[in-house]
């Protein structure tokens, strides 16, 4: 995850920050990460594909709900991100992404 835009003045330029997708859709992805969001904030999220031979999935999207999570002392946020796919291209390409990457994720 990289922050694009924010209102949160410290999270702005912070460089790549680790995440994990809770849940994948064709517009939408739940993901938990460390880095402070808020509604509305732009971030750019790359996915790797597990596979060496296929390019990952980047993509751009809007925070559209964050939650705070309790994991066993480190403050992690559930965030919802609404994907703004820039083209159809990339729409068909990111739902052939979720398609083929359905084990352990929700369509």
């Amino acid at each position: 995850v990289q922050v694009v835009a924010s209102s949160v003045s410290s999270s702005v330029g912070q460089g790549e920050s680790r995440g994990h997708a809770q849940s994948m859709s064709g517009d939408e992805m739940l993901l938990q990460t460390s880095v402070l969001l808020a509604v509305g904030d732009v971030v750019r999220v790359t996915v790797p594909s597990g596979d060496k031979a296929t390019l990952p999935c980047v993509l751009h999207g809007r925070a559209n709900r964050v939650t705070e999570l309790d994991q066993q002392g480190e403050c992690q946020f559930g965030v919802g991100i609404e994907f703004i796919h820039e083209s159809d291209g990339e729409r068909e390409r990111w739902q052939r992404f979720v398609t083929q990457h359905q084990g352990g994720v929700r369509k």
